[in-house]
């Protein structure tokens, strides 16, 4: 989708990708299929100064937050600003070795696998409740409706297949299919990543030039679908991937397609280590158009959606001018904003006047 410059664009949260839904068995896993909408041309946008009458929600959003922070550097804010852009990544490029795993299932033998997904089933017999019951995969569910309550059945399943589990024969086919979908799309995936806080110092620090840079402020308007109605919160945890042991991926491996892979790459896209917790990341994740390369995307998006900029403290006089006025040349509503210290050890915020 184009602009009225010719640029590309999302336009909306609606035609970006909402989620990933890959119609996901061994080798479909990881062949993303998206959504469509019938989203607005252009020429339809409201105008940027939004006169919003009856509060209307977009049906894709997914949170209640009002803004998300972006932080960047002084020489990357001006082109935000000029081209009313954002940079969506590839994890390739991520500075934490750890986020988004490029290796699928990384040390789980197939063996082991197989061994797993007994265990597991068994224990899918026995339950009086089952999470997710709709989500099964069709045959799975069938059997399990066809046994009912029959507890004979159930027993004799069992210790059948405790007796015979060692002479499974595993098959790594499908099972290498999944990791090598998963490497080859590796690079096409494209992240967003937000903060929901704006005076985070280490932030700051890290992602804004030791405060020389800003932070963009964006507003999650329902009216034009604002493209981070979707993001979704990062999940901070040491622990293994659930997806990464072969109890959970054999459990996950029970539901159906479009749920498991719903299931593993929310997991794989959403999920970073303690270490980071302090970032208060969001994120919206898609993949890269085809007729894009590299490592990272440039998307524009609706000028409204630029509510404030904050300018770092640290910012020597001459790129306060600058940002200043590019602002108020390419986005004239937008609030110009500065980071201080007033008491304490709180970075606070006010208003240029």
């Amino acid at each position: 989708m184009f602009d009225r410059a010719g640029n590309k664009s999302l336009g909306s949260c609606a035609n970006l990708y909402l989620l990933y839904v890959p119609a996901f068995f061994f080798l479909e896993y990881f062949r993303p299929s998206y959504l469509s909408y019938k989203v607005a041309a252009h020429k339809k946008w409201l105008p940027q100064k939004l006169k919003i009458g009856v509060k209307m929600t977009s049906p894709n959003r997914l949170h209640d937050r009002d803004v998300f922070y972006k932080y960047t550097s002084h020489s990357t804010s001006l082109k935000i600003i000029k081209n009313q852009s954002l940079r969506w990544s590839s994890p390739s490029i991520f500075n934490d070795p750890f986020d988004v795993p490029k290796i699928m299932y990384e040390g789980i033998d197939i063996v082991d696998l197989r061994m797993a997904a007994v265990k597991v089933f068994c224990e899918l017999l026995i339950r009086t409740k089952i999470t997710h019951f709709e989500y099964l995969q069709p045959r799975i569910k069938y059997l399990i409706e066809a046994i009912g309550d029959n507890d004979e059945i159930k027993k004799e399943i069992i210790e059948d297949l405790e007796q015979h589990k060692k002479e499974l024969l595993p098959d790594m086919t499908g099972f290498q299919l999944v990791r090598d979908a998963w490497e080859s799309m590796y690079e096409d995936n494209r992240i967003l990543c937000l903060s929901e806080f704006c005076d985070s110092a280490s932030m700051w620090d890290r992602y804004s030039e030791t405060h020389k840079g800003v932070v963009f402020e964006l507003g999650c308007i329902d009216e034009i679908d604002s493209p981070w109605l979707v993001a979704k919160p990062v999940s901070y945890s040491d622990a293994p991937l659930f997806s990464d042991t072969p109890e959970g991926l054999a459990e996950i491996l029970l539901y159906n397609g479009v749920f498991a892979a719903r299931k593993i790459l929310e997991e794989y896209l959403f999920t970073k280590t303690t270490d980071w917790s302090y970032e208060k990341e969001w994120r919206i994740a898609t993949t890269k158009r085809h007729h894009e390369g590299g490592s990272y995307s440039d998307w524009s998006v609706h000028p409204a959606n630029f509510i404030a900029i904050i300018l770092g403290m640290n910012m020597g006089q001459e790129e306060r001018k600058e940002v200043i006025e590019m602002s108020r040349k390419y986005l004239p509503n937008m609030i110009v904003r500065e980071s201080f210290i007033e008491t304490g050890r709180k970075i606070s915020i006010r208003n240029l006047t």
